[in-house]
């Protein structure tokens, strides 16, 4: 916190720093549960599947996952269905991730749909390639929608585009402007293809500007597309220096309209290590510490959790004994 900060800069002992700061987590996380208990025991009521290749000889096991974990009213949300190369739900229809989902049915699914896995570099690149990326993509994930609504058309409640949006590469008028125009014409194809599903989309700060400005960001594309955020936290990785993210999360709950928006806790740690990123399972504590900030900061608690992968590791086979390593 920014005054856990503040106190640890005046030149104290080590050992005497260390102290305070653990001091003012306590009173923090106190603080947090008795402002608002029953926000902070409210169980998560959306679960994220990121399809990978190692789950494909645990089909079965990710249908049990599902069905003790989901219910029939939980929504799940599929990362995306087809990843570059990588088709999760082939045209043959004997996919493992499609016969894991029907075995585990009837499911409340928001579908992912495409995601070019030249997507970050582009973020980086001019505004006319990052443009014709968006415009394959629509084409794509129009075709993965027609595809997906024929092969398993009950429980499909909501799509979701498995683009990011960060604060970092949309901050011009020009990005801003080609965001919304992909947005609209995404939405007016989906439409075409099922008529009144919502859209949801993800989007994440890492402190590249004033929380103000992207919150206000937030609000104008909603306004004018009628996305549905899912507003990551961050919690789980690693950013030098960190956000304040109990700021950043207040200043978008004031800026935003509720629906707009859905929060999400991140149920893993990054770590580096030998030079490798991993991904390993929050504890129960740093999961309940997280959903902490988010009751502090907005009144209510974080209704998503990332990833099932982290919640239920044996999914992913023989990576179950093992952090997940990035992809």
């Amino acid at each position: 916190s920014q005054r856990a900060r503040a106190i640890t800069a005046v030149e104290l002992p080590r050992s005497m720093k260390n102290t305070v700061v653990k001091i003012l987590s306590a009173a923090f996380f106190w603080t947090a549960c008795h402002a608002g208990a029953s926000c902070l025991d409210e169980a998560p009521r959306m679960f994220f599947l990121q399809p990978s290749n190692e789950m494909a000889g645990q089909a079965s096991l990710l249908s049990k996952v599902l069905r003790d974990e989901l219910g029939h009213s939980k929504p799940l949300v599929l990362q995306w269905s087809r990843h570059g190369s990588n088709d999760y739900w082939p045209k043959s229809g004997a996919g493992w991730l499609q016969g894991a989902l029907q075995d585990a049915a009837p499911l409340y699914l928001i579908h992912g749909l495409y995601l070019d896995d030249r997507y970050d570099a582009a973020l980086r690149g001019s505004d006319q390639k990052l443009s014709l990326l968006l415009q394959n993509s629509r084409q794509q994930s129009v075709k993965q929608a027609k595809h997906l609504l024929q092969a398993m058309p009950n429980g499909l409640r909501a799509w979701y585009l498995p683009e990011e949006i960060d604060d970092l590469n949309w901050q011009t008028p020009q990005r801003q402007k080609l965001l919304v125009e992909h947005l609209l014409a995404l939405r007016q194809s989906l439409g075409a293809v099922k008529k009144g599903l919502p859209i949801h989309m993800s989007a994440y700060f890492g402190g590249h500007g004033s929380a103000q400005v992207f919150a206000a960001f937030l609000r104008t594309v909603h306004e004018q597309t009628g996305i549905v955020w899912i507003l990551q936290d961050g919690q789980g990785v690693i950013r030098s220096p960190a956000p304040d993210t109990l700021h950043y999360l207040r200043v978008i709950h004031e800026t935003l309209p509720a629906q707009a928006w859905i929060g999400l806790i991140e149920a893993f740690d990054e770590r580096q290590v030998q030079g490798q990123t991993q991904y390993c399972p929050a504890s129960a504590n740093e999961l309940r510490a997280r959903q902490a900030v988010w009751c502090l900061a907005t009144g209510r608690a974080a209704q998503a959790v990332f990833s099932l992968s982290q919640l239920h590791p044996e999914i992913l086979g023989a990576g179950a004994n093992r952090c997940v390593q990035a992809r």
